[in-house]
């Protein structure tokens, strides 16, 4: 089996990410090949043998996706992916549905080199999986499950429904490192407290390997007659704000060799600094790697295995063992999402549903547009509005401000960032956010209440970050970018740890 280090291509040590970055989005966007798959080009399949069909989702990758190496090792394949609003529970928000215009056109690329075509469909995943099926002559239909509850829920009778017409169905695991639910307490029960769970997944020792994408020349092409496919662009997934876009593409390249690029660059150049660096969003020190992830164009078990690939027989650092744990809490949240599959709307810790969360749609909207008067939440918040994206430090620090200063309802927060963030995914979205605001699993405890001045002094001692995103701003105390505070921070966390307090004793 091919390792997965092999093949990446290497940054060397101080190499130019700018320059890099803007190849990356010539290869991505701008090339003529991709601008021609826009357009509603006519999909062929064959009328003769049956067809393997793969569905995709989060999964938009050849390399170890087991249903697409399925399908291929039992003959031609084709692939669908189907826009379906209600597949996972909610629509995708603005930023995500960029995300997925570029990663499908790089999916269909990709596919084209193992002869295997890409319908794209939208509406009813289940009509339109039924209607492919039934027009190319399918045999098997393979895909990796999601999980989410209503994608779950989907399943059952899509399963069901290909059955009774005499199909079979094959499905697998790819999302995460191992399978969500599997890593159990000793009484067979699921972790609820992330440290218990991450010993755990130690001592099962690495995931399985990744999968090697089949090669180009030995992959079973598909014979060709037309099957309608929509246009890319006609799943209307791009922003109507031209700024927007432009924004998001300036800052990304949602293509799967990007995603590889991206993470060779982080390994050679700044992983061994990850557990000094990963808290200072004025420094390039983490990996970028959580939108590639959360649309599957790069695996776990890839990112994992890269890592151990990179250091070698002496052990991961310090660096790479913080960065692998971030990997163990993106499986963490999934497993959170499994106990509590309605996490993005409820509290974990059910009694939280009666905090006496305010309503106030004037503070919303001004932390929502990075008005706050609070540099760092300001800043935070227009680094999110224009490329997509937060570093992590800062995502935690206007949460708790929103949940904490001015104890406004997480669910504002979770669904805010799940319109904005280009790496939303189902569970770590809602997991985070209730973690900030002290009603979900292993949550912060409410008494910690983040400092928007100290935490912008201390992390961003240069400003850098501040100035990039505030230009004109003189400083991290209130008011110091031209705004004034919406609240005064003493009293805020008086407040907040006054109603926390009583909240708590009253239950």
């Amino acid at each position: 089996m091919k390792e997965i280090g092999e093949g990446l291509p290497v940054f060397p040590r101080g190499g130019c990410l700018t320059s890099a970055w803007a190849a990356l989005r010539s290869l991505t966007v701008l090339a003529p090949a991709y601008r021609r798959l826009q357009g509603k080009a006519s999909v062929k399949v064959d009328v003769g043998p049956p067809l393997q069909l793969v569905i995709f989702r989060r999964d938009l990758r050849v390399e170890d996706n087991p249903a697409l190496i399925s399908a291929l090792e039992a003959g031609p394949a084709l692939g669908l992916y189907v826009l379906d609003d209600n597949a996972d529970g909610r629509p995708l928000g603005e930023a995500a549905r960029w995300w997925l215009h570029h990663a499908l056109m790089d999916l269909r690329l990709e596919l084209a080199d193992l002869g295997v075509p890409l319908v794209l469909r939208k509406g009813s995943e289940l009509d339109e999986v039924m209607d492919v099926a039934g027009c190319a002559r399918v045999r098997d239909v393979h895909w990796n499950r999601r999980c989410t509850a209503a994608g779950a829920l989907a399943d059952g009778p899509l399963s069901r429904e290909l059955e009774r017409r005499g199909l079979r169905c094959r499905t697998f695991e790819s999302g995460y490192l191992r399978k969500p639910g599997e890593v159990r307490t000793k009484s067979g029960g699921l972790f609820r407290v992330f440290t218990p769970f991450y010993r755990a997944m130690n001592r099962l020792g690495d995931p399985p390997r990744p999968l090697a994408a089949p090669p180009a020349r030995l992959a079973p092409a598909a014979p060709a007659i037309p099957l309608s496919s929509e246009a890319l662009r006609d799943l209307k997934l791009l922003p109507p704000s031209q700024s927007r876009r432009s924004g998001l593409s300036e800052a990304w390249a949602p293509a799967s060799q990007s995603a590889k690029f991206v993470l060779s660059a982080f390994l050679e150049s700044r992983i061994d600094e990850y557990h000094e660096r990963r808290d200072r969003p004025d420094l390039d020190g983490v990996s970028r790697m959580s939108p590639y992830l959360a649309f599957g164009q790069i695996s776990a078990r890839q990112v994992w295995h890269a890592v151990k690939l990179r250091c070698g027989q002496d052990g991961p650092g310090r660096g790479m063992s913080a960065f692998l744990r971030q990997l163990v809490w993106r499986d963490f949240c999934a497993n959170l999402l499994l106990q509590a599959p309605d996490l993005a709307e409820r509290p974990f810790r059910k009694d939280y549903s009666r905090f006496p969360w305010r309503r106030d749609d004037a503070l919303l909207e001004a932390w929502q547009n990075g008005a706050t008067g609070y540099p760092l939440i300001d800043a935070g918040m227009r680094q999110l509005a224009v490329t997509g994206w937060m570093h992590n430090r800062v995502r935690m620090a206007v949460g708790s401000f929103l949940t904490k200063h001015l104890l406004l309802p997480w669910r504002a927060g979770e669904r805010w960032f799940w319109d904005r963030l280009v790496d939303a995914d189902p569970a770590q979205n809602p997991a985070n956010w209730q973690w900030v605001a002290g009603c979900g699993a292993d949550a912060v405890p409410y008494f910690r209440i983040f400092n928007p001045i100290l935490q912008g002094q201390r992390f961003d001692p240069e400003g850098i970050y501040r100035r990039r995103w505030l230009p004109g701003s003189t400083g991290y105390g209130p008011g110091e970018a031209g705004v004034a505070p919406i609240v005064d921070h003493r009293q805020a966390r008086a407040r907040a740890l006054g109603m926390y307090k009583e909240f708590r004793e009253a239950r």
